[in-house]
């Protein structure tokens, strides 16, 4: 199994879900709120249970100047 995650999963039991998750994909950043508030708490429960993870930043441009 490959999970989202960011800070609408809220508390994560890692240990509990290493035993099901295959890749977490974790949402380091996005729009104008800045670093997701559970990212580094998130990082951490992969890294301490094995959980091979990528991260990403979460960008919603209306138009190539917000883009840029």
């Amino acid at each position: 199994m490959i999970a989202d995650i960011s800070k609408w999963q809220g508390t994560i039991n890692w240990s509990q879900l290493a035993t099901q998750l295959n890749l977490a994909i974790l949402k380091a950043t996005g729009d104008i709120n800045g670093v997701d508030p559970y990212f580094e708490t998130n990082v951490k429960g992969c890294v301490e249970n094995g959980i091979p993870f990528y991260v990403y930043h979460f960008m919603r441009a209306k138009n190539v100047n917000e883009a840029k």
